[in-house]
């Protein structure tokens, strides 16, 4: 399977969401633990004064979260990817008021132990030491890659949300802003979602 990741290509002027709010145990939305059932209906991101106010398909956060529009999660949900969840959220403008436009978190679940940790140049946490805390390149190892899954991330090292190039194709051709992909084989660590 061929495969690309994702990264932000902010609209001008697009905003900016801090980290996310009321949500217990958010670190478990890198970790692929299931959360929609008790998903907490007050989830939110605040927009960061310090960015724009435009709202794009793929909002940059703070944690790396897909962070999505109702548009793409429609587009998503058509597509039928399995194991990941729509978690609904709420944009507090730069005022402090609630966006209408409904957003989702798109929260992979299940990740699969994929990442070659010695063809990526691994460092591991010293804290948790089955987590990679960067990479230098990504390698995955073919046989652990999911045939069936056309977005997700990596147990291992899961800032990267990594998708099939055909669905990246397809939102591409679908004009979807605030996201853009790039062949893992040019991977950037520093230009993560």
């Amino acid at each position: 399977m061929d495969l690309v990741y994702a990264r932000h290509a902010p609209s001008p002027h697009a905003g900016v969401l801090g980290p996310i709010q009321e949500v217990e145990r958010a670190f478990q939305l890198s970790r692929g633990v299931p959360r929609l059932e008790g998903w907490p209906s007050d989830a939110h991101f605040e927009m960061d004064d310090e960015f724009g106010i435009r709202l794009d398909d793929v909002m940059k956060c703070l944690g790396s979260l897909l962070v999505v529009s109702d548009t793409l999660r429609q587009f998503l949900e058509a597509e039928e990817v399995p194991d990941t969840e729509m978690l609904p959220v709420t944009l507090i403008d730069l005022k402090g008021r609630p966006v209408e436009a409904p957003y989702y978190v798109v929260h992979s679940t299940h990740l699969p132990a994929a990442l070659d940790a010695e063809g990526s140049g691994a460092r591991f946490n010293k804290i948790k030491p089955d987590l990679v805390r960067s990479v230098e390149r990504l390698v995955l190892r073919p046989e652990a890659v999911p045939s069936d899954r056309p977005l997700f991330r990596l147990h291992e090292y899961p800032k990267p949300v990594l998708f099939e190039a055909g669905l990246a194709e397809r939102i591409e051709a679908e004009g979807f802003t605030g996201i853009a992909f790039v062949p893992i084989a040019d991977f950037d660590r520093y230009s993560l979602l």
